[in-house]
């Protein structure tokens, strides 16, 4: 049987669940007496059905089970935290060792960490079609050259400058896209977000320590990256214009949040009052946006971060109007009722939804 050759890994694992699904769907029809097939009609689509799952799983080892994908979950977790572990390890290593060693020694070393880690990621995608050690051994790589980079900087006593940031985000993001891996695209996209944040504070005179005395830095490019996860090159990758979505909203969203809270970090030539009311407005604005865009296109991780945003928004909004005015019991109620006409709202969008379905 012919698989298309383009698929990913994980558009085959959706195909193995609707299959599955299918199977199970079918046996309780025929169950209930609601279809009838011929026993030529069931052997044919057994087979037909046996031989897709095993060309998805020669292929691309998907799971084929619940316990096979319970296990598959666990990989992943594991994976994440082994990298980390992994990077913790060796940055306490270097610390241990470091007054003890030479200025090019120091450089010879810490180059050479996110290359050996980088090489071994390089070997296992070649061995392994889950990825999952490549995964490892690739954020081990990231963890490697950040600190590569900064230690570089450290010996050589360079003055801070955005610069790292777009090195750490061109490492990272050619990663990702050379082995699909979601969490180092998350990394590379918030790098960039912190690169150009920086470069607008940097181009402003000011250190870059007060890029967080500066949201507004960060509303553009947050902006960017959330479009750019519409670009072709992300369409074909699973899940990767999710996260470029989730990373590029959540950066605007609490840049947003942070200015209607204080006005006073806004660079607008208005009253503080005043930038925070705009800034209030546009959250509230913002969240709808994504809510009102996200469910048509079944965007669930936009819909969920624009209804999250709004229940904080309403929330603070809460606290500033009435903590100081009015029982606590009366506050929590008006609270809880608010959720609940939240919760008559969305289900009413969810049934819309549903229907245009």
């Amino acid at each position: 049987m012919s698989v298309a050759a383009d698929i990913t890994r994980e558009q085959a694992q959706e195909r193995v669940n609707r299959v599955t699904a299918f199977q199970a769907e079918l046996e309780e029809l025929e169950r209930s007496g609601a279809i009838r097939l011929t026993d030529e009609q069931r052997a044919h689509l057994r087979d037909y059905h046996q031989t897709l799952l095993h060309t998805l799983a020669e292929r691309f080892e998907v799971d084929r089970s619940r316990a096979q994908s319970q296990l598959s979950l666990g990989l992943r977790i594991i994976s994440v935290l082994g990298a980390a572990a992994c990077t913790a390890a060796v940055i306490l290593f270097f610390q241990r060792i470091w007054g003890s060693i030479s200025s090019p020694l120091q450089i010879a070393l810490v180059w050479a960490a996110p290359l050996a880690a980088l090489g071994g990621a390089a070997v296992t995608a070649r061995i392994e079609r889950t990825l999952y050690f490549t995964a490892l051994l690739s954020v081990l790589a990231f963890g490697c050259f950040v600190l590569d980079v900064y230690v570089v900087g450290t010996i050589l006593n360079a003055r801070p400058s955005p610069q790292p940031f777009l090195v750490w985000s061109v490492f990272a993001l050619a990663l990702a896209y050379t082995w699909d891996l979601r969490l180092l695209l998350a990394a590379g996209a918030g790098s960039a977000i912190a690169f150009c944040s920086t470069t607008i504070v940097h181009w402003s005179g000011l250190p870059l320590e007060a890029v967080f005395q500066r949201p507004e830095s960060v509303l553009l490019p947050a902006a960017l990256v959330a479009l750019f996860a519409q670009a072709d090159v992300n369409r074909t990758r699973y899940g990767f214009p999710q996260t470029l979505r989730l990373v590029g909203l959540l950066a605007l969203s609490m840049a947003v949040l942070v200015l209607g809270e204080s006005g006073s970090m806004s660079q607008l030539p208005l009253r503080t009052r005043t930038v925070e009311y705009l800034y209030q407005v546009a959250g509230f604005a913002l969240a709808a946006v994504m809510i009102t865009i996200g469910i048509p296109r079944r965007w669930t991780e936009t819909v969920n971060l624009g209804a999250a945003f709004v229940g904080v928004l309403l929330l603070l909004r809460f606290v500033d109007w009435w903590w100081d005015v009015m029982p606590k019991y009366l506050f929590f109620l008006i609270v809880g009722l608010t959720a609940i006409a939240m919760m008559v709202v969305l289900r009413r969008l969810r049934r819309i939804a549903g229907a245009a379905a």
